[in-house]
C-alpha cells in the first residue's frame, strides 16, 4: 500500500502518518485529529462526527487497494 501512498491520500484528501513496522506481519497508518480532549467534551459531537466521517472515507479509498 505504501508504494501507492500519494495516489491515496490525494484520493482521500488528507495525509496520514504511515509507520512501517520491520519484522512485523502488519505496520500502522494513522490519522490525527487535531483538538481531541478526551477530558474535555465540549466539542465532542464535532470530533465524532469527523472520526466518522474520516472512517467512510478510508474505507472507501483503501478497499480499492487491499
Amino acid at each position: 500500500m505504501e508504494l501507492n501512498r500519494e495516489e491515496i491520500e490525494q484520493k482521500l484528501g488528507f495525509s496520514m502518518e504511515w509507520q512501517r513496522l520491520d519484522n512485523k506481519k502488519a505496520s500502522r497508518i494513522i490519522y490525527y485529529i487535531g483538538g481531541l480532549n478526551f477530558n474535555d467534551h465540549s466539542n465532542y459531537l464535532e470530533l465524532m462526527k469527523e472520526i466518522i466521517d474520516k472512517v467512510v472515507i478510508v474505507r472507501r479509498v483503501f478497499k480499492e487497494y487491499i
